[in-house]
């Protein structure tokens, strides 16, 4: 039975291991961007999970064990996804490199990206119009433009080119900023899935497929309405069934069943008798 402090580490940690995706989560829904957030809340989270992960390393070796293979569970995780997601970008499948965007929204050059893109949207809208393209085959229902991915990719391109230009920010220290922070967010999944889920197949399916799911909701805010028919959403969905391969495997074969019994799901299920 875990005790009340137990619980208390478990929450606190799922607390500071879940603000990588919140402030991603943050800045693409318009409410605060990534680099204030990440000054001011994801320091202090950052600086609370470093002193819960020395404290576990002394005090609880249970907690400790399930931290850390949570983390080099996540970065596995991601690499099973990027080993998709990368070949879905290289086919043309994907609009664009998407941790490049997060290397834009950490570095704060985001709002020149969408200002650079937007003006080539509406450039290639009027070209359309003027060759007598229907301006329903154009719009959505809420009037944006939208256009083929392919036409898309051809845009955002050069407006990653000009931003790193513009700014002197070179495109390799975006890059690297946004695949940092990507890997950042695949460890902090699997720190959340060791400590909220423990060893569960059924759960683990549950949450690659909300991890999915939650991804293609919010990417329509991370680019310009388009028509991505059913390809870019496949690219999606089978690079997480690699994270669930990975999670699944991973946490069966690695995560004791001490760590397992003190994940929050497994207490709540004490708790009512479940």
């Amino acid at each position: 039975m875990a005790s009340t402090l137990d619980v208390l580490l478990v929450l606190l940690t799922l607390g500071a291991a879940a603000v990588p995706s919140q402030v991603l989560l943050l800045d693409v829904l318009g409410k605060l961007p990534a680099p204030r957030t990440l000054r001011f809340i994801g320091v202090p989270a950052f600086i609370v999970f470093i002193v819960l992960v020395s404290f576990f390393a002394t005090s609880h070796n249970v907690l400790f064990a399930a931290v850390t293979l949570g983390i080099a569970a996540g970065v596995l995780a991601t690499l099973a996804l990027d080993s998709i997601r990368i070949p879905g970008y290289l086919l043309g499948w994907m609009p664009m490199d998407l941790p490049m965007r997060f290397g834009t929204m950490v570095l704060g050059l985001d709002p020149k990206l969408k200002l650079r893109v937007m003006s080539g949207v509406m450039g290639r809208v009027t070209e359309e119009l003027q060759r007598g393209v229907f301006p329903d085959r154009l719009m959505n229902e809420k009037g944006f433009p939208k256009l083929p991915m392919s036409t898309m990719r051809e845009l955002l391109r050069p407006a990653f080119k000009d931003v790193s230009k513009e700014t002197g920010v070179s495109s390799k220290r975006i890059r690297a900023t946004g695949y940092l922070w990507h890997y950042t967010n695949g460890a902090s999944f699997g720190v959340i899935h060791a400590l909220l889920f423990g060893e569960n197949w059924l759960l683990t399916i549950g949450f690659g497929f909300l991890l999915a799911g939650t991804f293609l909701a919010i990417l329509r805010f991370m680019i310009p309405p388009m028509r991505p028919g059913p390809r870019m959403p496949t690219v999606i969905l089978v690079a997480h069934v690699g994270v669930i391969l990975v999670f699944g495997f991973v946490f069966q074969a690695y995560l004791s069943s001490q760590a397992s019994d003190l994940s929050l799901l497994s207490q709540l299920a004490r708790l009512l008798g479940l």
